[in-house]
């Protein structure tokens, strides 16, 4: 929680800048990534009783979080990881393919760097159940946000696009490297237990 609270900032940021691109309008990929959004983001548009709140934290927080994670995380990437003997570029591998799948070119950096986040943290933890409450967690604001907004608890131009604090993004960063520091020399200390023993 603490590690996802600390790359809110980044992870905005890159939004923003990989919202700003321009993309033809009558390419197929963004037709594409249209009606993705359509489709994705539907229930959370219309919704504005409770129930519509419940159903959607079910259909777009809770049910993709589980089957994105147990196949891309834990599934494909083992693949990769197994087929090119190494981990980075494993988790590489399945970023780009966890991005493209996402079929909206507007966010593809973003989710980019959110699956390389949950690739390292399960390659580091081999707990799928962290990927899944993290994947949760990312989901959760747009769906709440959206619900307030749309009962008028909040404007509803809360996601106006604008970048958040560059002080905020280097502190986010900062976290970002030492948490990576962190589970790279723990492995290194748990690897030479092993020998050791």
């Amino acid at each position: 929680i603490v590690l996802f609270v600390a790359i809110y900032p980044l992870m905005s940021n890159i939004e923003v800048f990989n919202s700003s691109w321009k993309i033809d309008g009558s390419s197929f990929m963004n037709k594409i990534s249209s009606q993705s959004s359509m489709i994705q983001t539907g229930q959370i548009i219309k919704g504005t009783s409770v129930m519509d709140l419940i159903e959607t934290l079910i259909v777009f927080c809770l049910l993709p979080p589980i089957f994105e994670e147990w196949f891309f995380r834990g599934t494909l990437q083992k693949l990769f990881i197994s087929w090119t003997k190494n981990a980075y570029i494993g988790i590489i591998l399945t970023s780009i393919c966890f991005a493209i799948l996402h079929t909206n070119p507007q966010v593809v950096l973003g989710i980019f760097c959110l699956s390389i986040i949950l690739g390292s943290l399960y390659y580091y933890t081999d707990n799928l159940w962290l990927n899944i409450i993290f994947h949760f967690l990312n989901n959760l604001p747009l769906v709440i946000l959206t619900w307030l907004a749309n009962r008028g608890a909040i404007d509803k131009d809360w996601n106006n696009g604008e970048y958040v604090s560059w002080y905020l993004v280097a502190v986010s960063i900062v976290v970002v490297v030492v948490w990576i520091v962190c589970i790279v020399l723990n492995e290194k200390r748990k690897r030479r237990i092993i020998v050791e023993n």
